[in-house]
């Protein structure tokens, strides 16, 4: 048997700590194309192999008016890896109210709340995104300062 990567082993460390994955479970997880969401779409694709796999997953990238394509490199390897994968197209720029500006934070906003409404209207009763240590300090340091509240990101 194939040795897995020592992140997968991570991965599979906090899935169990905290169940993250229970049987049953309908998952939707965020693509951006990035190596952050990829490296959790392969740790999903290889752990639906499993004999006891027992959840299903998606993969979706939300596609705003003004963001790149997806790489077409990582969709050959979600093709590779047999990943349920769908683009959803996003017009943000037309959701600014005059006079506002947009920001990386009201896009990301917009993006993540797109994600949640298809996981509603789709029956997934879980999200899953690619972030990582940086992100989770990124975001309590975010909330302390914008926000005055100490909160991050829940497992």
């Amino acid at each position: 048997m194939k040795k897995q990567p020592k992140l997968s082993s991570l991965i599979d460390k906090a899935c169990f700590d905290y169940n993250l994955i229970e049987k049953g479970d309908r998952i939707l997880i965020g693509a951006s194309g990035g190596k952050d969401s990829t490296a959790l779409i392969e740790y999903f694709a290889n752990r639906a192999r499993r004999p006891d796999c027992g959840f299903e997953y998606k993969a979706l990238f939300i596609k705003s008016d003004f963001a790149p394509e997806f790489p077409k490199g990582i969709m050959e390897k979600f093709c590779e890896w047999k990943v349920p994968f769908e683009q959803l197209n996003v017009n943000v720029l037309e959701r600014v109210k005059p006079g506002q500006k947009m920001s990386c934070w009201w896009c990301s906003t917009q993006r993540r709340s797109e994600l949640l409404s298809y996981a509603m209207d789709n029956g997934y009763n879980k999200i899953a995104l690619g972030h990582h240590m940086d992100d989770i300090l990124e975001t309590l340091l975010m909330n302390m300062l914008n926000k005055g509240e100490l909160a991050a990101m829940p497992p």
